[in-house]
């Protein structure tokens, strides 16, 4: 097995380090008292962030043929489609309770099923294939924005999930600046930096969901 170099192993550098963390975060989560449903549908967003993650790890840290390199972002992207519907799923969760659930899972992921079978079909129009994901990704985005923003003032503590979000899409921005490319110890570019900021986006949003674990917490113990 060859590694890469310069630009990409940075990049493949970023992405585990981001895995790294997203384990110990999902631990946390895991262990929190809340209900049971949070830890489900957010163990599942922030599963899917790091096996996204490890591919990336993967695709940008070693020398591939040209065919596996291909299989292993169809992979990824697949991955990516099911990590932007599961954190719709989550931040719904967060916003309507555990009934919604009926009715969001299946539908974010049709919404995921779609863009596969669609970046599939549009791949030989759109070379680039991150901006269909933008595109898919961004429609999401912003429905959870206004979502947020609408729950903010019944659950202040909404506006941490909004700061994520927001994080989101300036590391969405940050990776299409194609003229990034810096030295710090190490050779940057644009991936890299996609990285380092998606790595303050999942350490807010699990800030979100620590921060709503409490409230619950605090709410059934105010009850009893």
């Amino acid at each position: 097995m060859t590694l890469t170099t310069g630009y990409e192993i940075t990049t493949a550098a970023t992405n585990l380090f981001n895995a790294v963390i997203t384990i110990i975060l999902m631990i946390s989560i895991f262990r929190m008292k809340g209900p049971a449903a949070r830890k489900y549908v957010w163990g599942a967003s922030f599963g899917l962030f790091l096996i996204v993650c490890l591919l990336g790890t993967y695709a940008h840290g070693v020398q591939l043929p040209e065919t596996v390199k291909s299989q292993t972002w169809d992979i990824l992207y697949v991955a990516l489609a099911f990590m932007a519907a599961s954190l719709a799923v989550a931040v719904l969760y967060e916003i309507h309770g555990l009934e919604c659930l009926k009715l969001t899972v299946p539908v974010f992921a049709l919404s995921a099923i779609a863009f596969v079978i669609l970046r599939q079909v549009f791949s030989s129009l759109v070379p680039n294939d991150f901006v269909l994901f933008l595109i898919y990704c961004g429609g999401i985005l912003i429905f959870l924005i206004i979502k947020l923003l609408l729950a903010r003032r019944e659950k202040p503590h909404m506006i941490i999930g909004l700061w994520g979000i927001g994080t989101l899409i300036a590391a969405s921005v940050l990776q299409n600046v194609k003229a990034i490319q810096f030295h710090l110890i190490w050779d940057f570019n644009y991936n890299a930096v996609y990285h380092l900021v998606t790595l303050i986006f999942v350490i807010l949003m699990y800030c979100f969901v620590k921060r709503a674990d409490e409230l619950d917490t605090e709410n059934e113990r105010d009850r009893n």
